[in-house]
């Protein structure tokens, strides 16, 4: 643009150059604004999978203290004492679940013997251990496990060790050997380093989140049974909804000629689907095989670029200084094969995928059917026999596509993955 001015010419691009930069500074504030949006989005998203982490994480570490105060309580145990045990379990690799049956069990145990009955009764006054102190009163749990415990610390046969075991803690008996075999001793070096780490929960605690453990579950059982009320209120509803529907089908199979003449038009369309599914199944099949070639042909590329680059270096006066000048040889080796490697593929792609037959199959045999169909209502092998071709027509190009999709994607990683060794391995030697 200009204007004329006696006879000068003056050029004015002052209105151009505002709207390039207008336009300029909008695509940027758009870009700015696209950036702010996606950055929005993945921090929504991480926070939400931190949360549901946290969630998660504290559900198990709730519902480990209540393992262990339940589990104190049945036991009749001390819940620190448990802990240190369970400490020890780990320190030994023994499974903290096997020490829990192991204990309920010899608590079991105990109660026989002190009925005057089972196995631990014969084991305990063989070993002198007694379940009563001196007024005649049942000892605690603890009390009678260290007994137990220092028994079999002063026992030297380990067949002997561990019939006492199993006869006091059942089958996880010889699983303990190693916490409570090696007596008493080590089993309180254990408790005490347990202690001086301070990774005891207090019994406080425990009780704590038992008790929410406890409300938690029956608030959900409370909202299941508000969910259950709900939807049984509404059945009245929902059968006259149901009711309601049925008249409206009918009203509609009526105004179609009946049933049979609405599944003719229905099995029709669903021929009609079958194969534009086919066809869905052909395109997306031949564009990924589009793709993956592409992508084997842009790797070569980048292979010949790389290969011709280290080259050019092997020949310089840096590169021979390096040393790299040995692997010339090598190199345009690889270059040599590359170039025939990539010609090879560059002009060799064709469509994998053609069910062109297979939809006129399809077709035909809808057509049959509709044939059979209109002629008589009382031959039903002939139309099941056509519907039994179409599926199995149409589970041979599915199962067609799935094969040539898995040899594609197959085939391309494994020479995404021979290039990347290659170049590893020239690069190690």
């Amino acid at each position: 643009m200009g204007k004329l001015f006696k006879g000068i010419t003056i050029p004015i691009n002052a209105k151009d150059n505002t709207q390039k930069v207008f336009a300029m500074v909008q695509r940027s504030i758009k870009g700015f604004g696209s950036a702010v949006k996606s950055s929005m989005k993945v921090a929504a998203v991480a926070i939400a999978a931190v949360s549901a982490a946290f969630v998660t994480l504290a559900k198990k570490s709730f519902d480990s203290m209540d393992a262990i105060q339940k589990t104190a309580d049945r036991v009749g145990m001390n819940a620190e004492m448990l802990q240190a045990l369970q400490f020890g379990a780990v320190e030994s690799g023994t499974e903290i679940e096997k020490l829990r049956l192991g204990m309920e069990k010899f608590t079991k145990q105990l109660g026989d013997a002190a009925m005057g009955t089972g196995t631990a009764k014969v084991i305990l006054e063989k070993y002198g251990i007694s379940l009563r102190d001196g007024k005649n009163q049942l000892r605690g749990t603890e009390e009678v496990l260290m007994d137990v415990v220092k028994v079999l610390g002063q026992t030297e046969s380990s067949f002997e060790k561990n019939s006492v075991l199993f006869a006091l803690f059942g089958r996880t008996g010889a699983q303990l050997n190693a916490l409570l075999g090696q007596g008493l001793p080590v089993l309180n070096e254990v408790i005490e380093r347990y202690d001086r780490l301070g990774l005891a929960i207090s019994e406080t605690t425990l009780n704590a989140v038992a008790k929410f453990n406890d409300k938690m579950a029956e608030f959900i059982s409370i909202g299941v049974a508000v969910r259950d009320q709900f939807f049984g209120a509404l059945a009245p509803l929902f059968t006259g909804m149901i009711i309601n529907l049925q008249k409206l089908v009918f009203g509609f199979l009526e105004s179609k000629d009946g049933a049979e003449a609405f599944g003719k038009e229905l099995a029709g369309k669903f021929v009609d689907a079958v194969i534009f599914a086919i066809e869905i199944f052909e395109e997306f099949g031949n564009a990924t095989a589009r793709t993956l070639h592409g992508l084997m042909v842009s790797f070569l590329e980048f292979k010949l670029t790389v290969l011709r680059v280290f080259s050019e270096i092997s020949d310089s006066r840096l590169g021979k200084m390096l040393g790299l000048d040995e692997f010339k040889d090598d190199v345009n080796t690889a270059i040599g094969e590359a170039i025939d490697q990539f010609q090879l593929l560059k002009g060799s792609f064709e469509d994998p995928f053609d069910f062109t037959v297979a939809i006129d199959k399809i077709r035909e045999l809808g057509a049959e059917m509709h044939r059979v169909a209109n002629e008589t209502t009382e031959t039903v092998a002939p139309v099941e026999t056509a519907w039994t071709e179409i599926f199995n027509t149409i589970g041979g190009a599915i199962d067609a596509t799935t094969n040539a999709m898995t040899s594609s994607f197959t085939a391309f990683f494994n020479a995404t993955s021979d290039k990347f060794l290659d170049f590893k391995n020239l690069a190690k030697d």
